[in-house]
């Protein structure tokens, strides 16, 4: 049945209204027969990403860096979720904030439950099933967010499905199996956004009201940069209500996602002691210091371009909407309040990570990809408001959008195809053999991957869970150890460091690690604060490089721990009165 809307008060136009039924019914062949196409190629395409997401699946061992180091983080608070009942990093410590995600812990907690308790393979299923759950609901939005036939819907919203799944097949599968929260935040958005444009076609329905005002709260455990979106959404429905009841929905749906934001921030700052992630002050206020800060600075900017490289296409359909409906009066007709909100929390959330940012571990543009489906709403909306643009230019519009579907079906069958014969012939040479049988765990990924960056950690993780091992990447140490005490140098899930920076007396007095990894050579502040205070000469045994085989992390010894002489041991290293303390007297050498 056919929704057929009342007309506004001011009688003016609907920019979300559907058409007569009888309208629906004259539908020509061609249009048809073009439909069946992006459907079949929309699957086509559906396929190769899932191929090219299983293939390193299949064979972990030869594609690196699967798994990313920061995932383990949600799995080791996971586990200790399901153990202590509270979000801790270290057993026997407070409830710590150093997540970007509440509710992805949820996620991975939850699969955990159902027996996948191996680190590597909980966020990997994670990510997956976060994954696979987006682009479900990102269809689902995009058909809802174009107006009129359905054949003109599934046309418009299939091909910008197309444009997302093989323009980006090179990142997607790398996002799918990160072990990140980037499909999962990709995911909250899609499902916020689908009730948003379903509510503004249902106008008057007080429960969708209290389901979007409960879904824009609760963005904020999915992500709390997402808020962006729930707070410009909110407005741009007050600012746009036309008529008393559309008013008071409004108001139902601000006042019900402020509470819940509100009680979100209060219960954060109360129970994990910060209202917002440990990552928001060490990634925005530069506390590692100038050096770190002129070394990642530039990453926002490269990824941005990057990430616009692949969706280039998006903004310009964007831009070519507007300009097609150049009249102020049909922009003025055709354009909603909620797409100018999604505009501007789009533009917001990138000009924040762009500038104030400091995007650490930026691998594969993972903090623009939460945006992905609002951009590619934003560029099926400019199409459809084309097609029902009624001036002078209906037809020039037309023929703009069928070029534009027949280039992107055009690249979409040729990407669809030309990576199937290269990958079969990857499975099946003889020297992958060997390899394809590989469980994917956390101790072959660090076997496989990581061995020349934290030296030794495997054995060490076999000592006592007295043992305290401090370091500035986390995830894999984390995990490998989810016993011991980790001392996060980086701040992420240290409190302390997060809001006060690297302290020497803090370091030296209070956390006292009795392994140290030295913190990674970008952190050239931290690693001269820490390397030419007196105490660390007088208490550490700095491990040659030779000993470690050249690793990107030097290692450090307490010399009064209870585990020296083991750890020596285990680094084959015997120190000699004759060596001379270590010491940075020329700051200008490269550091640890």
């Amino acid at each position: 049945m056919s929704y057929e809307p009342e007309p506004n008060v001011e009688g003016e136009y609907d920019p979300f209204e559907t058409e007569r039924e009888d309208e629906l019914l004259h539908v020509s062949g061609k249009q048809v027969l073009l439909t069946v196409l992006v459907v079949v190629l929309t699957f086509v395409c559906l396929a190769s990403l899932v191929f090219m997401t299983l293939l390193p699946l299949l064979t972990p061992r030869a594609f690196p860096n699967l798994i990313a180091d920061d995932a383990y983080m949600f799995a080791r608070y996971a586990q200790h979720v399901r153990i202590y009942g509270e979000p801790i990093w270290n057993p026997g410590g407070e409830p710590t904030f150093g997540f970007t995600s509440i509710a992805y812990v949820g996620l991975v907690a939850l699969v955990q439950s159902f027996g996948v308790v191996d680190h590597a393979r909980s966020v990997v299923v994670s990510s997956l099933i976060a994954g696979f759950c987006a682009i479900v609901l990102l269809a689902r939005v995009l058909l809802m967010a174009v107006d009129g036939r359905w054949t003109k819907r599934i046309i418009i919203a299939g091909t910008a499905l197309i444009i997302i799944l093989k323009t980006g097949v090179v990142h997607w599968p790398l996002h799918l199996h990160s072990g990140m929260d980037t499909t999962f935040a990709m995911a909250g958005l899609s499902l916020y956004l689908l009730l948003t444009y379903w509510y503004a076609k249902s106008r008057t329905c007080t429960v969708l009201a209290c389901l979007l005002g409960v879904c824009g709260g609760f963005l904020y455990l999915i992500r709390p940069d997402l808020t962006l979106f729930s707070v410009a959404i909110s407005l741009a429905l007050i600012l746009g209500a036309k008529t008393t009841i559309e008013r008071k929905e409004a108001w139902i749906v601000a006042v019900i996602g402020g509470c819940l934001l509100l009680g979100t921030l209060f219960w954060c700052k109360i129970f994990l002691s910060s209202a917002v992630p440990l990552s928001f002050y060490v990634k925005s206020v530069g506390i590692y210091g100038p050096e770190f800060v002129q070394r990642y600075r530039p990453m926002a900017g490269v990824e941005l371009k990057t990430f616009l490289g692949f969706y280039w296409i998006l903004p310009v359909c964007v831009l070519a909407g507007t300009w097609i409906g150049h009249s102020a009066r049909l922009v003025r007709r055709n354009a909603s309040a909620i797409d100018l909100a999604v505009l501007i929390a789009t533009v917001a959330y990138v000009l924040y990570y762009l500038f104030f940012v400091l995007q650490v571990m930026h691998y594969h543009c993972r903090f623009y990809y939460p945006i992905l489906p609002a951009l590619v709403v934003l560029a099926v909306r400019a199409l459809s408001m084309c097609s029902r643009a009624d001036g002078s230019i209906p037809h020039f519009s037309k023929r703009v959008v069928g070029i534009v579907i027949a280039i992107v079906l055009f690249v979409a069958t040729y990407e669809a195809t030309n990576r199937f014969p290269a990958a079969w012939k990857f499975l099946h040479a003889p020297e992958n053999a060997a390899i394809q049988n590989t469980p994917l765990t956390t101790e072959t990924d660090y076997f496989t991957h990581w061995t020349n960056y934290w030296p030794a950690l495997f054995e060490v993780s076999r000592l006592p869970d007295d043992l305290v091992i401090a370091t500035t990447e986390v995830g894999r140490a984390g995990s490998l150890n989810p016993r011991k005490k980790i001392i996060d140098l980086s701040g992420l899930n240290e409190p302390f460091i997060a809001k006060n920076g690297f302290n020497g007396d803090w370091f030296f007095e209070k956390a006292v690690p009795d392994l140290l990894y030295l913190p990674h050579p970008d952190y050239v502040r931290m690693n001269l604060e820490m390397t030419s205070d007196r105490r660390f000469a007088q208490n550490y045994d700095l491990i040659p490089a030779e000993f470690t085989g050249q690793a990107t992390l030097r290692v450090a010894v307490r010399r009064k721990s209870p585990h020296h002489a083991e750890l020596l041991r285990i680094f084959g290293f015997t120190p000699t009165s004759s060596m001379l303390p270590y010491s940075l007297d020329n700051p200008n050498r490269q550091l640890p």
